[in-house]
């Protein structure tokens, strides 16, 4: 589809094969934008594991493209963040979508599209969090957030400009700035990141109905629930919009898939 967007699924990876295989086998069995259009970037943390090494160069998909990376080693908590930055700058997409290697995405909807519009709209929008456990973010005093004038569907922010795991517009990213490698641990360098998109104007959004659950917040649910087994679960999880990780561990133990 030429007509659309190319957008970036930017992975980054350390020594997790089975966790990274299930995040992209699981976005590419849910995703519904056209795959023509999607392209893969994987920065690899310095892994010393070769399975997962292998894993990464043998990888082949049917996309846009196929991009790799491999640091020579994991400097953490420092490679957090360059990874990041690394991504991006080998990405060929209008956008990115940020996520970790231990994403599950559980949800067949056209989510990127509908993000993709959102953006068009709601001209403030830093990115859209596709991460699901929106009963914290929702509750939570400081995130505070209200529904979205242009689209119903989306509440945004009226406190943090920036979530960790995303879709974004390349023009934001560039108009933010990169993320500071020097800022190693976590905390410091999301919340410099978030008081910079804040201070330019920008909010963060999120879905009523997030795509994707982390893997090890959810009983290591990747382990559990197998691929083929996605469909049975979209139809609860339809049925309990917003969902969360709760309820997603409520959903598996109905279908006997954790104990």
């Amino acid at each position: 589809m030429k007509n659309l967007p190319i957008v970036t699924l930017c992975l980054t990876s350390y020594n997790r094969r089975e966790k990274l295989k299930n995040c992209i086998e699981s976005f590419l069995k849910t995703n519904l934008y056209p795959i023509e259009n999607i392209e893969i970037v994987i920065v690899d943390n310095g892994s010393d594991d070769k399975e997962t090494v292998d894993f990464i160069e043998r990888l082949d998909i049917k996309c846009f493209g196929v991009k790799k990376h491999f640091n020579e080693k994991n400097d953490y908590p420092f490679c957090l963040r360059r990874a990041k930055n690394q991504a991006r700058a080998l990405a060929s997409g209008e956008y990115f979508i940020d996520c970790p290697d231990d994403h599950l995405f559980v949800v067949k909807t056209d989510w990127i599209t509908n993000c993709i519009e959102y953006i068009a709209q709601e001209k403030n929008t830093s990115c859209v969090c596709h991460y699901a456990y929106p009963e914290y973010r929702f509750s939570k005093p400081n995130n505070k957030m209200k529904r979205s004038s242009v689209d119903a569907s989306f509440y945004v922010s009226e406190l943090k400009g920036y979530a960790d795991y995303h879709i974004m517009k390349r023009q934001t990213y560039e108009k933010i700035g990169h993320y500071r490698e020097d800022l190693a641990f976590t905390p410091n360098a999301e919340s410099e990141y978030m008081d910079r998109s804040y201070g330019m104007g920008y909010r963060r959004s999120m879905p009523l109905v997030p795509v994707s659950i982390i893997n090890e917040q959810c009983y290591s649910l990747t382990e559990s629930l197998s691929l083929g087994e996605v469909n049975q679960v979209i139809p609860l999880i339809e049925q309990n919009r917003p969902i969360s990780n709760e309820t997603l561990t409520i959903i598996c133990k109905k279908l006997n898939k954790i104990s």
